[in-house]
């Protein structure tokens, strides 16, 4: 067919063909060149896509049990919270560059999808980031009301264990009842202290209970071994105090017991050094005086000797077996109290031997002024018989042996003068 045009025309239609060719490479070049454009947006909405869901997979992992603890968890939140405020800007960035590209080589319509595909992205954006938020929240509750019940754990730990330190080494409880009574209140407020720890602990337990659905097995675990050991050192207390109140009240006994005794012997001890010191040694020369003086005092130092085989004897028996509980200035205490109670009974024994000797030696005394008196006396009338009858006699015999009488009476006299000054001496 072209062999029928001529020349210049061929040329024409050649060159028609050829800036045809062109233009077809040409639009399909722009095709390709749009298409990437395309493409290229549409990657960075699956890269935003993608990454969305790798954040909230992250996030649902951190939900469930992972391996890991409560401040780890923070930890790994935080790190992806800082990602996350990093990376969606450069998502973002990326969308909205390649975006306006897009628009230039799309139509109207498209351009709407683009607009929509920038508003899901936001939607997604905030919806991501407010999960991150809500979790890092809850997991700074978690933490903080963690770390409280750690603490408040602790503080139960340390009351169980210090209390039972202190009633291991066991109180020194002495022989005086007040110190006893006392340390038995200590007790009793001691006990109201643990039923409110008891209590307490029911509460922990049951705030462990509500975390849990927050915390790693691992964690759990712990906390539930944490409130298992406080049950046991909770009874190991009660025992304790109910032991320690078992010892209490036989020691608050043995002490009233031997309080009681000493009241008894200081009363008894004052009761006969008022009587011994009240009475004043002043006795009747009338037998039946004498002997009621002599009674009086036998029956004091009777009394004394049952009072030491009996009260007194008790008592240094409760002394012997209370000094258990005691430590040593409570024992040097006790020996004091009894060697003063000792000394008293020692000085009021000694007091009444020494009335009833000088009673005695009255007595002894008076029979012998009696045995003297009573020879001077008879003596006497001796000589006044004599001496009132008159010798009416011329026998030289008779005369001589009245002058005898006469001679032994005046010898007699001289050892009659040694008597009579004994009896004046007596009744002096």
């Amino acid at each position: 067919m072209t062999n029928q045009l001529p020349d210049n025309e061929i040329a024409d239609l050649e060159k028609c063909l050829d800036d045809l060719e062109t233009l077809f490479i040409e639009q399909i070049e722009r095709k390709k060149n749009n298409q990437g454009i395309i493409d290229a947006y549409l990657g960075a909405i699956d890269e935003s896509k993608s990454y969305f869901d790798t954040v909230i997979h992250r996030l649902e992992v951190i939900d469930g049990p992972c391996g890991i603890d409560c401040e780890q968890k923070l930890a790994e939140v935080n790190s992806l919270k800082i990602e996350f405020e990093t990376k969606a800007p450069q998502l973002k960035d990326n969308i909205q560059s390649k975006g306006s590209k897009v628009y230039e080589v799309i139509s109207n319509l498209d351009a709407q999808q683009v607009d929509d595909h920038m508003k899901a992205f936001q939607r997604r954006e905030n919806d991501v980031k407010k999960r991150i938020e809500r979790k890092t929240q809850l997991l700074e509750l978690t933490h903080k009301n963690l770390e409280k019940l750690q603490t408040e754990v602790d503080q139960a730990k340390f009351f169980f264990e210090d209390n039972i330190e202190k009633i291991t080494k066991q109180f020194i409880l002495g022989w005086k009842s007040k110190t006893i009574e006392s340390y038995l209140q200590q007790l009793k407020n001691l006990s109201k202290d643990v039923e409110n720890k008891q209590a307490f602990v029911e509460s922990l337990n049951k705030r462990i209970t509500n975390l849990n659905s927050e915390l790693d097995s691992g964690e759990q675990q712990k906390m539930k071994q944490c409130i298992n050991d406080l049950h046991k050192k909770e009874k190991k207390l009660i025992d304790l105090i109910k032991s320690e109140v078992v010892r209490g009240q036989q020691g608050l006994s043995n002490a009233k017991d031997l309080e009681a005794n000493f009241d008894f012997a200081r009363n008894w001890i004052n009761d006969q050094k008022a009587q011994n010191e009240g009475k004043a040694l002043i006795i009747s020369l009338s037998p039946s005086a004498i002997d009621f003086e002599v009674q009086e005092f036998k029956k004091r130092l009777q009394d004394i000797k049952d009072f030491t085989d009996g009260p007194l004897s008790d008592t240094i028996e409760k002394i012997s077996n209370i000094k258990d509980q005691c430590d040593q200035n409570g024992i040097d205490e006790l020996k004091n109290i009894l060697d003063t109670i000792l000394a008293d009974i020692q000085a009021l024994t000694l007091s009444y031997n020494q009335q009833l000797e000088t009673i005695q030696k009255i007595m002894r005394r008076k029979k012998e002024y009696e045995q003297d008196s009573d020879g001077l006396i008879n003596w006497i009338k001796e000589i006044e018989a004599i001496m009132s009858s008159n010798v009416k006699t011329s026998s030289i015999q008779i005369l001589e042996e009245q002058q005898r009488k006469y001679e032994g009476f005046l010898k007699e006299a001289q050892s009659k003068e040694y008597v009579l000054k004994n009896c004046l001496l007596y009744t002096s």
